[in-house]
């Protein structure tokens, strides 16, 4: 039995994502896991849906188990990102490959990117570009192009191609084995549906204009699996979907106006003056989005911003520095995923947490991230069309497909 991972954010779950776990089936894996965010994603934004319910959409579209990243790491760079998900299929112990979306499958090209990287020159020049507040993808680019390297510097700047080559790098010294699908339709972000594939980001703005009225959407039903939409409809239908921009952004600003430029300080990424650029942002601001817009330069950009505001809304400032990931959060499983999670109770090295009475095993750290997670939960369930109290995520159930 060949048991492949999928990091994702299946936000909302597409074509796209169909066509990935797809192909990593016929490449000979027999089950799939995927290690996905939680309610709030690398953007700096809430998820269009609950975790939960993105969860049962990605087992009904053929996932066997999926597996939640913790929010100090889905709210992070690349670097982070891709470690904290890692970190999870490494100790769940099951996984015999990574799979993962890129512009390309030439994996020695990915294995050379690493080398480069990794060479003292090369982290000199990230370090002194990080230090002049570019972004990590940014810094990485320019160190490239000034070590001469333009090759993998072109390379690393397609998307898709970095967070692959971070995958890659913290696999290297395991026996987990890379596996690159070649991205198929339109490209990331695309502001314009390709046959039946759409990006992520042109379907949110469909949902989005659904919510607000437009009758005239109609892509989301090309481009999204029967089992996906219906869940997404009955959500819409119930409204506990999509999570509302405007509550976001109202009660985003509001936290934010509470913050010193010390509590700004306390953040990953965060320094070199850059706390006083984000507090005077937000003292100017009335929203979220415009404190986003202030902040942002032509070295800092926008995603960096806005996932350094919404760590900071979330009160990430408070918990020490991350260390390593702390425990697996299952969220949904098929019969497959059943059998997968023996296989994790034998084999992680790590607590697995299926419902929340669960977290009685974590020690003082793994709590300290439970609960903030927790948190950030009812923060966002604030934010759904009916909003919903505190506390609701600890009964919900994980979803399991008979």
């Amino acid at each position: 039995m060949k048991t492949a991972a999928i990091v994702a954010e299946y936000n909302p779950f597409h074509n796209g994502h169909c066509y990935h776990v797809q192909k990593t089936r016929e490449s000979g894996c027999d089950h799939v896991i995927a290690v996905m965010s939680g309610n709030f994603v690398q953007r700096g934004t809430p998820s269009v849906m609950n975790r939960f319910v993105r969860a049962q959409a990605a087992v009904q579209c053929g996932v066997d188990l999926v597996l939640e990243l913790p929010l100090p790491w889905s709210s992070s760079a690349a670097q982070d990102f891709a470690d904290g998900a890692v970190q999870i299929i490494k100790a769940a112990g099951v996984a015999d490959v990574l799979s993962f979306g890129c512009e390309s499958t030439d994996l020695q090209l990915l294995k050379n990117s690493i080398v480069k990287l990794q060479a003292n020159e090369t982290q000199l020049q990230i370090r002194q570009f990080l230090e002049k507040g570019y972004s990590y993808p940014t810094a990485v680019t320019n160190a490239l192009y000034a070590t001469g390297d333009r090759h993998i510097a072109d390379f690393l700047s397609q998307p898709n191609n970095m967070l692959a080559m971070e995958y890659c790098k913290h696999i290297a010294e395991s026996a987990i084995e890379p596996m690159s699908i070649l991205r198929v339709g339109c490209s990331h972000d695309a502001d314009v549906p390709a046959d039946s594939f759409a990006s992520a980001s042109f379907l949110r703005k469909q949902i989005y204009g659904m919510y607000n009225g437009n009758k005239e959407i109609y892509n989301l039903y090309n481009a999204m699996p029967e089992q996906s939409l219906q869940l997404l409809h009955a959500e819409m239908s119930a409204k506990t979907a999509p999570a509302d921009l405007n509550k976001f952004n109202l009660a985003a600003i509001a936290r934010l106006q509470m913050l010193s430029a010390v509590d700004f300080l306390s953040l990953p990424y965060v320094g070199d003056g850059m706390q006083n650029r984000l507090y005077d942002a937000v003292q100017r601001s009335v929203s979220f989005d415009q404190a986003c817009d202030l902040a942002k330069n032509k070295q800092i950009t926008h995603a960096r911003i806005r996932r350094t505001y919404l760590q900071a809304v979330l009160g990430l400032h408070k918990l020490p520095p991350m260390k390593n990931v702390p425990y697996i959060r299952v969220l949904a499983m098929n019969q497959n995923g059943r059998s997968l999670l023996k296989r994790m109770q034998t084999n992680a090295t790590l607590p697995i947490i299926m419902r929340h009475a669960d977290s009685a095993k974590l020690d003082a750290y793994g709590l300290q991230v439970y609960n903030f997670n927790q948190s950030a939960n009812d923060f966002y369930n604030l934010c759904l069309p009916d909003p919903i109290c505190g506390g609701t995520d600890k009964t919900r159930n994980i979803f399991i497909e008979e």
